[in-house]
């Protein structure tokens, strides 16, 4: 899989980031990154303590680093989740919460499998 096909798997934009990052090299080695991001993992642990500063906090770099990425279908549900929180509103955070965990899998899947099929990227 090269790395356009995985970002129109992911339902990114491959030629946005493409034209911002300037080389695919400098693309690949930050999508390589996110495997490494603990942002989500530290968005669910407050969130599940309703901690709703920490989990703003948390979320709120995950659309960053989504952004920056290019990471479109996966920003949606971020985004929500951080409007969400902004407003203090748990439960409309509650009810993106499993788009987001889904969304979220996917992308990790492929971008495991493009490590997997890039052969020392």
């Amino acid at each position: 899989m090269t790395l356009q096909e995985l970002y129109e798997k992911l339902g990114g934009n491959y030629e946005g980031i493409l034209e911002r990052f300037g080389k695919e090299e400098r693309i690949q080695r930050f999508v390589l990154l996110f495997l490494k991001d603990d942002s989500y993992d530290l968005f669910l642990g407050e969130f599940e303590k309703q901690n709703i500063s920490e989990a703003f906090r948390a979320i709120h770099t995950l659309k960053g680093v989504c952004m920056n990425l290019g990471f479109e279908a996966l920003f949606a549900p971020v985004n929500e989740i951080t409007e969400a929180l902004r407003r203090e509103d748990l439960q409309k955070g509650e009810e993106w919460k499993e788009s987001l965990v889904s969304e979220y899998k996917r992308h990790i899947e492929l971008i495991r499998k493009y490590e997997r099929e890039c052969h020392g990227c």
